[in-house]
């Protein structure tokens, strides 16, 4: 895939530190394997990749708004608090 040789680098550090996968949602190494092989033109499971990345951005964001909160000596338990 085209966008995946273009953004590369961001998706490379992206996956450095998953929260999706902190969380034990996504398996990290599997998806860089999927990255890996989209950029080398193989096929690859274009939908559930996208939605995995959209998901990855989604919880970042709500990390950025200081919605959620990843605690890692928890064990990655995602603690919810009230926007203020």
């Amino acid at each position: 895939m085209l966008q995946i040789s273009k953004d590369w680098a961001s998706l490379i550090e992206m996956t450095q530190d998953l929260l999706s996968s902190s969380l034990g949602i996504v398996d990290g190494k599997r998806l860089l394997a999927f990255l890996q092989k989209g950029r080398h033109g193989e096929q690859i499971p274009v939908v559930p990749l996208m939605r995995t990345l959209s998901f990855e951005r989604w919880l970042r964001n709500l990390r950025s708004l200081g919605i959620v909160t990843l605690d890692s000596s928890l064990k990655a338990e995602l603690a919810w608090r009230a926007s203020t």
